[in-house]
């Protein structure tokens, strides 16, 4: 295991890599710096919010910490804190000092608490990270992550030819919208079904509209799960995927194909999650977990890119 700060990385035998880069909940009781000093950790809202980010049935539905097989990448670190996922520039004013108008409440730093759509979200920082605050965060938190997903893929590809990685996450089952300040509202369930954004999708597949991997990993994804009766839908908006991972690390000209998995929490499995309170669904977890095993089995004995 390679450890940097909060960054975990374990090398596997597979072409696939798993990356987890939001389902911590725990905060480092080794945390020092500027996100110590400025998220407002005496507030209830605030604490909350840190378990409200979490994707926290990802570690159930993938069984991703017995996964051995395969390369994994994770972070200890909430993604409310430092979300590893998203580019540098995906902050604003309100999170650093001298950063655009535009609202990114919920970017690489969350400044706002996720809250239904006719309640106003609570303030999460004491004050604006100073630009060399960011810095230190970057170097601290963000840029491990990422230098432990590039050696990651290139480990893979020196073995294999290629590398596929699969980024892993769940999202409750809400019908969500985005406000001006960049911060995700909702109205209330999300029905499921095939009409988004009216109903939503079991899984969201991301792959920047078809540009961060080859249809050949793709269509096996998407077959893996309409055959287990699950629906599944290519990401749009939002969930299109040319701001995290798909656009950061994926270069399918040099067989690195990066796909994000968007599990939607529907029949309970993540119960209460807009509280911070989860309750996860023990029973749907271990059926979708099949769904996903059949899946990394499919990819990681998959040989049919230019072989």
């Amino acid at each position: 295991m390679t450890l940097e700060t909060h960054v975990r990385y374990e090398e596997g035998d597979s072409p696939l890599v798993l990356s987890m880069p939001h389902s911590a909940i725990q905060v480092p009781k080794n945390l020092t710096g500027p996100i110590a000093e400025v998220y407002n950790f005496a507030d209830i809202n605030a604490r909350r919010t840190l378990r409200t980010g979490a994707d926290q049935a990802v570690p159930k539905i993938t069984d991703f910490h017995n996964q051995l097989k395969h390369s994994r990448v994770w972070t200890e670190l909430p993604r409310v804190l430092t979300d590893v996922n998203r580019g540098i520039e995906d902050v604003d004013r309100n999170s650093v000092e001298g950063k655009g108008d535009e609202g990114r409440a919920h970017g690489l730093i969350w400044h706002k608490s996720l809250e239904k759509a006719d309640k106003e979200p609570y303030t999460l920082l004491k004050r604006p990270y100073t630009p060399d605050e960011y810095q230190e965060i970057l170097e601290q938190h963000y840029n491990p992550y990422r230098r432990a997903v590039r050696t990651a893929m290139d480990d893979v590809l020196k073995k294999h030819g290629y590398a596929i990685m699969l980024d892993c996450h769940t999202m409750p089952a809400l019908a969500l919208q985005m406000t001006a300040q960049g911060a995700y509202t909702y109205e209330g369930p999300a029905k499921r079904g095939e009409n988004f954004p009216e109903e939503w999708p079991d899984l969201i597949m991301i792959t920047n509209g078809g540009e961060s991997c080859s249809p050949e990993i793709s269509n096996i994804i998407r077959e893996t799960f309409e055959e287990a009766g699950l629906i599944i839908m290519d990401g749009v908006g939002p969930f299109k995927g040319d701001r995290g991972s798909t656009a950061l690390y994926a270069d399918p000209d040099r067989n690195k194909h990066v796909i994000g998995l968007e599990f939607v929490s529907h029949n309970d499995l993540e119960h209460g999650r807009e509280s911070g309170i989860v309750d996860i669904n023990q029973m749907v977890a271990f059926k979708i977990r099949e769904v996903f095993r059949a899946m990394f089995s499919d990819l990681g004995n998959f040989r049919g890119i230019g072989f």
